[in-house]
């Protein structure tokens, strides 16, 4: 990426020299040739995007447009956007000049799900000569920000359109020897371009090298804040299901308790009964006994009174007969004497 912005940023351009060499003669058709090499050389912009953005963890940035680069409004083809520190996601991709863009900045995560920006369709004009537009934005905000560095072929195109247009159209036609004799001068300007160009592609590698480690080290880093994150949340589900089962433990042993209480409750309810029950049922016994013993007493009383009688009515009979005999003897005595006198 590093080389690539070098290689974006503006070169030193040519410029015709004058020259006391002969008048060479050159066709319209080659020098055509010549301004359709330079002109497809910077027919393109380099477009940058810079978009800020902090996303959840499995969540990456899609740049979706109406483009087949940017996917025709296809999600699943729209080019992603590489994470870089701060939060920041860039892309860049070529476009012809004077394309207009239309495109949104997509959320994407690994199940699928989708987060498009509310309001209207982000914009680009793409500007009509080569060089590299920088693209800045924050997901969800209209506001951005744009620059634009042309490129130093730009330059070159245009004294060769000059050269082919000033010197007439038809095969044959020869230019001046002012223009022709810049020739050797610009080869050279064009190898120094080529060197210089080696160089910034050369420095931009060892750059590219250079910022190797410290992307795979940021990488890292954001792997190891992924892991961090992903033991945190296994921490979390353990604690939430640790806790799960000390509250159903707890409930169990709640449920445990209230049942032990009321079947304890209803043990004391039906011990108490039994025993209301028992001491009724002694309650009974002893009125029970106390009925015989009432009636055994009575049955006592009543024999002896029924003796007391039998005994008086044998002592009034005992009485009565002994009244009788001594009334007997007394007649006896009397009936004896009587007898005696009359004797």
């Amino acid at each position: 990426m590093l080389a690539s912005q070098l290689r974006g940023g503006p070169q030193p351009s040519l410029r015709p020299h004058p020259s006391r060499h002969t008048r060479p003669v050159v066709t319209a058709q080659s020098k055509s040739a010549d301004v359709g090499s330079v002109q497809e050389a910077v027919a393109s912009v380099q477009v940058r995007w810079n978009v800020c953005s902090r996303v959840r963890f499995g969540e990456v940035l899609r740049l979706v447009g109406n483009k087949p680069i940017l996917g025709d409004w296809a999600v699943d083809k729209g080019p992603p956007l590489i994470w870089t520190e701060g939060d920041i996601w860039r892309a860049q991709l070529s476009f012809p000049c004077s394309a207009q863009l239309e495109f949104k900045v997509v959320i994407c995560n690994e199940q699928g799900g989708l987060r498009w920006e509310e309001g209207p369709n982000r914009s680009i004009e793409v500007p009509n000569t080569g060089g590299v537009l920088e693209y800045e934005c924050s997901w969800g905000t209209p506001s951005f920000t744009t620059s634009f560095a042309p490129s130093a072929q730009q330059g070159l195109a245009g004294a060769s359109a000059e050269t082919a247009t000033g010197n007439g159209a038809g095969n044959g036609v020869a230019v001046s020897a002012e223009i022709l004799a810049q020739e050797p001068q610009n080869r050279k300007e064009r190898k120094a371009l080529g060197a210089t160009a080696a160089a910034a592609a050369q420095q931009g590698r060892v750059q590219d090298e250079t910022a190797a480690p410290q992307l795979q080290q940021g990488q890292e880093t954001r792997e190891e804040a992924e892991s961090n994150a992903r033991q945190q949340r296994d921490l979390e589900e353990r604690e939430k299901t640790r806790a799960a089962v000390l509250a159903l433990r707890q409930q169990r042993q709640q449920r445990q308790l209230e049942e032990e209480r009321q079947l304890a409750t209803a043990a004391a309810a039906a011990a108490k009964q039994q025993l209301e029950r028992e001491e009724a049922e002694a309650a009974a016994a002893m009125a029970t006994a106390q009925r015989q013993l009432e009636l055994e007493q009575a049955k006592e009383a009543a024999l002896r009174a029924a003796v007391a009688a039998e005994e008086e009515d044998s002592a009034a009979a005992a009485v009565q007969a002994g009244l009788a005999r001594i009334a007997a003897a007394k007649a006896r005595k009397v009936a004896e004497q009587q007898q005696q006198q009359q004797q």
